[in-house]
């Protein structure tokens, strides 16, 4: 799109550049803004705080706002900060880019655009500053404009010193930001003007004490004085950009957001994409995944069928818990349904593996996946040994924190996916509603555990469904596991197999390595003489 020249200004284009910001971000930056954003750059309000998802034009909105106001006031300070020094550098740096893109805006630029700090003809000064975690380096500017980028990631003693440097000249504060954490005070400011918002909109009841002439048009916060803005993803994928070769697209990509969907925390996905506070404790499986997969129409089964796969997944009794043991059938279409249901609430351990071993014979168990922390540890040497039905069929998993992490998040997405299909079994569903979360300072997991309080609700179900989920989630990956075949392509992505082979693999062909060489789906067991015994107790053989 071609911007404005000094040859296009006259008295007429001039006042109009400088009354109306969407105006100028179109004939002098090139930019046409969304509707959305519209709304936000055209309200004079001085206090705004914008919660919005992740990419759908908060950074570039801002932008060009601070560009309109640097050449349409004379004299002022403006301080941009953000987490750290290379992000606020960032936001600077697009600052600058969009000025120096056009010769107009070019030319104000008094002396040159240093790192920090950049100067214009008519006096007006922009910033940006390392904000540290004390403040230090904001403490005795004077500030006409602050922009504060990824607000609810700042150091609270940074966020207070910063928005003192406003004090002086009655300065305008802009707050941007995905949400962090609850009780901060980009949160605060946020709640507060959202839940005015809401009131207008009839959303949220009225408290008895509140004036209802208040709550009109777009009111702002009661406390703290702030005007929200809030947009999730979804705004992002109904919207289009126009590309330089003239085509449309969305916004924001819906195979991107959806993997990001599938892939990501319940949780994380709701603070960077739909863009509101996840609870820093509560439920960790949606309660629609949960329901969506219960079939009330199918009863439990003692053996199972002949030609067909099944998996289980062992959770063991610690102290006064209960061992649940879950077994899933793979079906016809790649889903796995739970058919049998083992529980046990004492801990007498033989008569436990008896049982054990004896479903595993009925079912003609392909492999097992073991909760080997504390007792698991012991037990799974003997499920595993030579006179066991799960000879050399068993996986042992130790539940740290990251292995936790990792086998209930591949349970949440199976149950998003709808890979997964469930009884209506009353001890299930109530463990599964009520397994709790909370998030670890400082690191990327989450602490899963039981309700507390709640004598009847524990989280033997949760980890024994966990752990059955890691069987359909290798079958799902490789196609086949431990000399079972399954080759249908089940994967939404026509080229997950091909993908994620083996290494050494042939295009279209069979896994060429000494343990593992499949073209067909029949098994032919070594001798025990065979010295690669010990290591592969199955051959897959091409016929």
């Amino acid at each position: 799109m071609n911007t404005l020249t000094f040859e296009d200004l006259d008295e007429q284009v001039e006042d109009k550049l400088t009354n109306d910001p969407v105006y100028f971000a179109e004939k002098m930056l090139g930019i046409i803004l969304h509707w959305y954003q519209i709304i936000v750059i055209q309200d004079p309000f001085p206090y705004k705080a914008m919660c919005w998802s992740r990419q759908i034009g908060k950074s570039t909105l801002v932008a060009v706002y601070v560009v309109w106001y640097i050449f349409t006031n004379a004299n002022k300070n403006i301080l941009i900060l953000s987490q750290d020094r290379d992000a606020s550098r960032r936001f600077y740096n697009q600052v600058i880019g969009y000025v120096l893109g056009n010769e107009i805006l070019a030319q104000s630029i008094k002396g040159e655009a240093l790192q920090s700090i950049t100067r214009f003809n008519n006096g007006t000064q922009m910033q940006n500053k390392a904000p540290g975690r004390e403040g230090k380096s904001v403490r005795g500017d004077a500030v006409d404009l602050l922009i504060i980028d990824e607000a609810d990631f700042i150091a609270e003693a940074v966020f207070d010193a910063a928005e003192q440097t406003t004090a002086a000249r009655h300065g305008a504060i802009i707050l941007i930001s995905t949400p962090n954490k609850k009780g901060s005070t980009f949160h605060q400011y946020f709640q507060d003007g959202f839940d005015a918002y809401k009131k207008a909109k009839g959303l949220m009841p009225l408290d008895e004490d509140d004036d209802p002439k208040y709550f009109i048009g777009h009111p702002v916060g009661f406390v703290f004085g702030f005007k929200t803005y809030h947009y999730g993803y979804q705004i992002g994928m109904d919207v289009n950009v126009t590309l330089p070769d003239g085509s449309q697209r969305p916004q924001l990509s819906h195979v991107i957001v959806n993997r990001m969907k599938a892939k990501s925390a319940y949780w994380k996905f709701q603070q960077e994409y739909e863009a509101i506070w996840a609870e820093d404790i509560g439920s960790y499986f949606h309660a629609d995944d949960i329901t969506n997969a219960i079939d009330e129409t199918y009863s439990m089964e003692n053996f199972g069928k002949p030609n067909r796969i099944y998996y289980m997944g062992v959770d063991f009794a610690k102290h006064v818990d209960k061992t649940v043991a879950l077994i899933g059938e793979i079906l016809d279409d790649g889903r796995m349904k739970i058919v049998h249901i083992y529980e046990a609430h004492n801990r007498n351990w033989v008569k436990q593996k008896e049982d054990l071993k004896i479903l595993a014979h009925n079912f003609g168990i392909s492999r097992a996946f073991l909760d080997g922390t504390g007792v698991g540890d012991a037990l799974f040497d003997d499920l595993n040994g030579v006179d066991s039905p799960l000879y050399n069929k068993c996986e042992r998993i130790i539940f740290t924190t990251p292995t936790k992490n990792n086998v209930y998040q591949n349970l949440s997405n199976l149950l998003r996916a709808g890979r997964l299909i469930h009884p209506h079994h009353k001890q299930l569903i109530d463990e599964m509603m009520y397994l709790q979360y909370e998030k670890m300072e400082g690191t990327q997991y989450v602490r899963i555990h039981e309700p507390k309080g709640m004598v009847d609700i524990g989280d033997d179900y949760p980890d024994a469904y966990a752990l059955l989920g890691m069987g359909l989630a290798k079958n799902l990956l490789l196609g086949s596991f431990q000399g079972y075949l399954v080759r249908k392509n089940i994967s939404p992505y026509p080229n997950f197999w091909e993908a994620n082979k083996p290494e050494g693999t042939p295009k279209g062909g069979a896994i060429k390595n000494p343990h593992w060489d499949v073209k067909g789906a029949k098994i032919h067991r070594l001798k025990k003489k065979d010295p690669e015994f010990r290591k592969s107790r199955y051959k897959h053989r091409n016929l």
